[in-house]
């Protein structure tokens, strides 16, 4: 259990990421372009998201699980072609989009409060920032959005 606390709290040291990032092959340049592909689809999915069910929200949708899958596909496709004006392809299908979508339905579309589902774009700047703190599970979390991403783009 303590080696689990350390895991999700304490923070690696600058030469265990320089390490990390190298055993992993891991090019930073790609990084922060994939920073800016998964806040550009959390943008678009907090700007076309009707649901929701803070007390506050005046629009209350139910939506199905079938509606919320249509909703982050239609975001994954719009962020997608934003990308290949600038010749950075990635391919809509693949297990990575239902990683993605699976993390989405837990921390926003199922989320009842606003101010949980709004954090998201700051959980992503925090987790993106290798400058900062980060812990061995935010390393983990990074390879997996790296190596989806990385594996179903293309650059020309």
């Amino acid at each position: 259990m303590e080696n689990f606390f350390k895991y999700i709290s304490q923070p690696a040291s600058k030469e265990d990421i320089d390490d990390w990032l190298k055993a992993n092959n891991i090019i930073p340049e790609r990084v922060e372009l994939f920073y800016d592909f998964i806040i550009s689809l959390n943008d678009i999915i907090n700007k076309t998201y009707l649901g929701g069910e803070d007390e506050d929200t005046e629009i209350k949708i139910q939506m199905t699980e079938n509606d919320l899958r249509g909703h982050f596909d239609w975001c994954v496709q719009k962020v997608i072609k934003d990308f290949n004006k600038e010749s950075v392809y990635f391919r809509p299908e693949n297990d990575y989009l239902d990683f993605m979508f699976s993390f989405y339905k837990e921390t926003f579309y199922n989320q009842p409060q606003d101010m949980i589902r709004n954090s998201l774009g700051k959980f992503f700047e925090d987790l993106f920032n290798l400058e900062t703190m980060v812990t061995r599970s935010d390393l983990d979390m990074i390879i997996t959005i790296y190596r989806g991403l990385n594996k179903n783009m293309t650059i020309s």
